[in-house]
């Protein structure tokens, strides 16, 4: 016999005793575990172990006794029935311990899945523990003896001494839902390695999260790896690299965190390790290309920061019953703070943060909390907070804020808004607060000082006096203030009145319980109140006080022009309907000794007075409620130079009138009448009489049409004596309206940014 014809003879020999083995094991596999008693098992391993129902396809086992599960399915719960699938798979393999197959029994050391997808689900109301236990939580992978037959197995164990689940190449789907909306978040490449035995685990994790906001596809990497021991986490570090922070929005906005939109980047590595009972921590975080915006299509940032770094490190018992992170560092190369987190017992949490002198003009750069705005200074913050878990109150409350030099300037509706020389102190503890702040407001320049005595932190109740003094005090910046705030509020209250609403009365609202438990004394003092850089009134006396829920004026003079004035504001807060009063007179002030510019003249007796009144406990109640009075009379008197007589003078000359006649006015009356009667507004007397211009008018104003007002101007020109009149038109907002022609083709105007 040639060795050719030998070798085919072994190899034909070898492939029969393979054949032969192989068939053996088969029939012997099939003899002591029957296919109906394989199928028992493995539901029942997965239905005692994860409370978890199963289906697949087809089943066969390999010539390693190992258990293929064709088109394999594991549903969220006992059954099928909730449309949720946890895990779907083509092919699941479940590794057995071969040579337990020839005693009959079935031990699965692990389980192999290649491409699966897996779909997790929160739901609202659940938290993310119940919802990790619900998903993950196994409830007896190992047992024996006793154990296994209480728990249905008979004489036989479901799980080998030690058990291994591989997952490659994984999708994971995680929807969180929401009241109103869900988040979608998608894993990809997900593989994770899963290895126990009855005293440790280990799990090595790690894949990608698609980043798909806005159309713009990107990948950030996520890797989990932990190990357990005695069913405790031994070890756990994590890494992530450009997670995209859109994802996390929903989350704060629903948990009143945060109302705005942010944009970035986050990166971080970090590790937890127990030692003793103790886990030793410590992380990085950085956030790249940090954006935070009023919504997603804003164009203009409140925050812009291409970097931000954070490093946490300390100790955290193990049952988290204590937390001592002595050593946390948070930079974004302009402010930095050094912060520690510490937990003495299970009830109170303590928050202490110290920051450096912060430059402000860099991180205006940074930072624009208020659009058109910018700012510098220097600004230094430190302080301590604790807080009463059980009681959900904050303790031992401590806190410093200093600013040295700091200005801001804002543009308001055309208008310049500058603070500037802002100088700082506040000191605040659980029983006192202690301020002073100084600072100059265009020409205008103010000192406070502020003193509180606190009873309780939660709910606030303490007893304040507040003192403010000026040098000096414009005039018109305090009538912009007024004009604007007015504008605001009855903007405001006709959006809320036209508005539904669940009512809740006051005392049960947050600024009624804080009106009716804190007390407030408040003075001014006032050297002189400025018009032209000039004085003109002289040392105005105001102090105000709120006791419990009665607001009254206890104190009011000014002196100048001859005038006599009066002023009075009080409010009852402590019923649910708060009653709000402010009503003054200023009368007979003598416009002659105004101390003015050369080129503006003013002369004649001048009367001031309003009232306004209103039963409101919410915004829109101002409106609804509110009865107000506002007059102004002049008599006998001289007006020239002012700029409404240029711009008034302009817009006729330039529609060829003589408008040169209105820039000097002998005055014999002019008068002016506004009154509000709930949301009914009324022009009840607008009129001039003087030798050069005469009108008279009245209309109703509507906080969402505005003015619409006939004004018959006459004009009169003294050599020869011949009148013009001249059909005009007021329209626009009545603190900003607008003069134009009520007939004919002309459409030119003039407006004005307040009378």
């Amino acid at each position: 016999m040639t060795k050719y014809k030998k070798k085919i003879i072994y190899s034909i020999s070898f492939l029969l005793i393979i054949l032969i083995v192989y068939s053996g094991i088969k029939v012997t596999i099939h003899f002591v575990l029957p296919r109906e008693l394989v199928l028992s098992h493995i539901n029942s391993a997965f239905f005692k172990t994860l409370g978890k129902a199963i289906k697949y396809d087809s089943i066969k086992i390999d010539l390693f006794g190992n258990i293929i599960l064709k088109n394999f399915s594991l549903a969220n719960g006992i059954d099928f029935n909730d449309d949720v699938t946890l895990i779907k798979s083509e092919e699941l393999c479940i590794k057995t311990k071969f040579l337990s197959l020839f005693k009959g029994k079935l031990m699965i050391k692990g389980f192999v899945m290649k491409n699966p997808l897996i779909n997790l689900v929160k739901k609202y109301g659940i938290s993310y523990t119940k919802m990790l236990h619900d998903v993950f939580g196994v409830k007896k992978i190992f047992s024996s003896g006793e154990e296994g037959k209480q728990a249905g197995n008979s004489d036989n164990t479901f799980f080998d001494d030690a058990v291994t689940i591989d997952i490659d190449d994984a999708d994971i789907i995680y929807d969180e839902f929401f009241k109103n909306r869900k988040t979608h978040i998608k894993f990809s490449n997900v593989d994770c390695t899963f290895s126990m035995n009855r005293k440790s685990a280990h799990i090595d994790l790690n894949g990608f999260v698609i980043n798909d906001y806005n159309g713009n596809l990107t990948k950030g990497f996520l890797g989990v790896y932990g190990s357990f021991s005695g069913g405790k986490l031994s070890k756990i570090s994590f890494k992530m690299n450009e997670l995209n922070m859109e994802h996390l929005n929903i989350f704060l906005s629903e948990k009143n965190f945060l109302s705005k939109y942010l944009q970035g980047k986050l990166s971080a590595n970090g590790e937890a390790r127990l030692s003793g009972k103790d886990y030793a921590v410590s992380g990085k975080f950085t956030g790249t290309k940090i954006f935070l915006k009023e919504n997603p299509d804003s164009g203009s940032n409140i925050i812009t920061n291409d970097e931000i770094n954070l490093k946490v490190k300390g100790k955290i018992s193990s049952d988290l019953s204590a937390i001592s992170l002595s050593d946390i560092d948070l930079s974004d190369g302009i402010a930095d703070f050094n912060i520690s987190l510490e937990k003495k017992n299970r009830n109170e949490l303590y928050l202490s943060f110290k920051s450096n002198k912060i430059n402000l003009r860099e991180l205006n750069k940074r930072i624009q909390p208020v659009e058109n705005s910018s700012y510098g200074g220097q600004l230094s913050l430190s302080g301590k907070i604790g807080y009463d878990m059980e009681k959900d109150e904050p303790v031992n409350i401590e806190l410093n804020v200093n600013t040295m030099d700091f200005f801001i300037s804002l543009n308001r509706k055309s208008y310049l808004h500058k603070v500037s020389d802002c100088n700082t102190s506040i000191k605040l503890n659980d029983k006192t607060l202690d301020g002073s702040v100084s600072f100059k407001y265009n020409n205008s320049d103010y000192r406070m000082q502020i003193k509180s005595e606190i009873s309780t932190i939660s709910p606030l109740k303490s007893k304040s006096e507040i003192q403010i003094h000026s040098e000096n005090i414009d005039i018109r910046e305090v009538q912009d203030f007024i004009i604007y705030s007015l504008d605001d509020l009855y903007t405001k209250a006709y959006d809320d009145m036209n508005r539904g609403y669940n009512e809740i009365f006051f005392l049960k609202e947050p600024e009624g319980i804080f009106l009716n438990n804190n007390d407030f004394m408040i003075a001014f003092d006032v050297k002189n109140i400025i018009y032209d850089e000039r004085s003109q009134l002289q040392n105005l006396q105001l102090a105000m006080r709120l006791q419990k829920g009665v607001l009254r004026t206890e104190q009011f003079s000014v002196a100048g022009l001859d005038g006599r004035y009066s002023f009075l504001v009080s409010g009852n807060f402590n019923q649910e309907y708060p009653f709000i009063r402010i009503e003054g007179e200023f009368l007979n002030m003598n416009l002659s000794k105004l101390n003015m510019a050369k080129e503006r003249k003013a002369e004649g007796e001048l009367n001031i007075s309003f009232s306004y009144n209103t039963n409101a406990y919410r915004i829109g109640h101002f409106l609804e409620n509110g009865k107000g009075d506002f007059s102004v009379s002049l008599r006998n008197g001289k007006i020239s130079g002012t700029k409404i007589q240029e711009r008034i003078a302009d817009f006729l000359n330039r529609n060829e009138y003589n408008g040169d006649l209105v820039k000097n006015l002998n005055v014999k009356s002019l008068n002016f009448v506004f009154r509000q009667a709930g949301h009914n507004c009324y022009v009840k007397n607008f009129a001039l009489t003087s030798d050069e211009a005469v009108f008279n008018t009245s209309g109703k104003y509507k906080i969402d049409g505005g003015l619409t007002m006939s004004l018959p101007l006459s004009i009169y020109e003294k050599e020869p004596r011949k009148g013009y009149s001249i059909p005009l038109r007021v329209t626009g907002n009545l603190l900003s309206p607008c003069l134009g022609f009520s007939s004919g083709k002309r459409k030119d105007m003039v407006c004005f940014k307040s009378i």
